[in-house]
This record gives C-alpha cells, sequence and structure tokens, in this order.
C-alpha cells in the first residue's frame, strides 16, 4: 500500500480537525516555527494520528517551506502522495515542477474556509473535448449525490474526495478528485467551510 504524506504548514494555517486528513497509511508531519506556541489540545489531536512537529531551527524568510520541500525529496519513492496543507501559492511552482516528474502531489488551502487549491497557471488551454468530459464528470459527481440523501451525502471534505475518487473506474486520482471537486465549489454546487461541506444541489 502507498504512504499518504500529510505535511502542515503550521505557520501559515492551522487546520483543527487534522484527524480528517488522515486516510490509510497517513504520515502527518506538522512544521512549525522556531518559537511557534501550539496548544494543548491540538497537539493531543496531532499525536492521536500519529503525528509528529518538526519545529525549525532558524527564522529564515523561507525555512519552514524549505523543510517541506525536503521531506517530500526525502520521501518521493514508490507511490507515496503528498499533500500540503497550506494557504500559500509559493508552493505551487513546487508541486507543478514535481506533477510533471509524476509525483503525486496536491496543496489543500487551510483555515476557516478551506477548499482544494488548484493551480491555473499549470493548466493548459481547455480543448472543446476535455472540457465536455470534464463536464461530463461533473453531472455524474453531482447525480450522484442528488440521489443520497442530505443524511448520506459527505459531510466532510476527505469523506467528499474519497467518495469522488471510488465514483469512477478506474478511480480518480488524489489530484483528479481535488480538481473536480474545487469544480463543484466554484460551480456554487458545494461550499466548504474547514473540513465541513454543505450543498446546493437543487
Amino acid at each position: 500500500m502507498n504512504t499518504n504524506y500529510v505535511l502542515v504548514d503550521y505557520e501559515n494555517v492551522q487546520p483543527r480537525e487534522i484527524e480528517d486528513l488522515v486516510k490509510p497509511n497517513t504520515v502527518v508531519y506538522v512544521f512549525l516555527g522556531a518559537k511557534q506556541k501550539v496548544d494543548s489540545e491540538y497537539i493531543v489531536r496531532v499525536q492521536a494520528v500519529g503525528g509528529k512537529f518538526i519545529r525549525i531551527d532558524g527564522q529564515s524568510k523561507n525555512a519552514l517551506d524549505l523543510h517541506i520541500a525536503y521531506y517530500i525529496g526525502e520521501h518521493a519513492k514508490g507511490d507515496a502522495t503528498f499533500q500540503i496543507i497550506s494557504k500559500d501559492a509559493g508552493y505551487d511552482p513546487l508541486i507543478k515542477h514535481l506533477r510533471e516528474r509524476k509525483i503525486k502531489i496536491s496543496r489543500i488551502k487551510g483555515g476557516s474556509k478551506a477548499t482544494v487549491a488548484t493551480n491555473e497557471q499549470e493548466k493548459p488551454a481547455t480543448p472543446k473535448n476535455q472540457a465536455k468530459s470534464e463536464q461530463s464528470q461533473i453531472d455524474k459527481l453531482v447525480a450522484d449525490l442528488k440521489k443520497r440523501t442530505p443524511e448520506t451525502r459527505p459531510a466532510k471534505l476527505s469523506t467528499l474526495l474519497n467518495t469522488t475518487q471510488n465514483l469512477f473506474k478506474p478511480a480518480m486520482t488524489s489530484e483528479q478528485a481535488n480538481d473536480l471537486v474545487e469544480k463543484l465549489v466554484t460551480k456554487g454546487y458545494i461550499k466548504v467551510e474547514g473540513t465541513k461541506v454543505t450543498y446546493h444541489l437543487i
């Protein structure tokens, strides 16, 4: 089974429901600034999912970002996947570079209104047939969600992403599911606040 690495830029964002980001065989690293404090409740949450805190020794502007990049490089082997949790778009050129080298990586925005991050600058112009295919995927996902009762629709972002991946055959990659869910946000079908999802499917 491949390992999923969740890398939290705690200087930039503090995702409260850290357990919602954890899937089977997940390793969580929370990167802290040199003098950054963490409340005891958050420490318990991270430790409960087997997470590790990495405190940066030094206060240069990009020290934490470089540490995250190092850990990605250290673990980038086999079928490993990576999720950077940060609102900092400065990671996106690195993500684009790594995706070109077939490394499975994405960035998820954190904060009170967390959504899956997308990198518009890395997307080529969409041909008509590709746009049609994307719309068919949106229609299929929306139709599946409409068939469910409000109580059985995924209430958490992580659950919705897993549902989206497994709805299609063969299953989507996590990056493809991220992109599709972001399209639902853009089109107003769903709203994501933190890790919670609300629906506007009528």
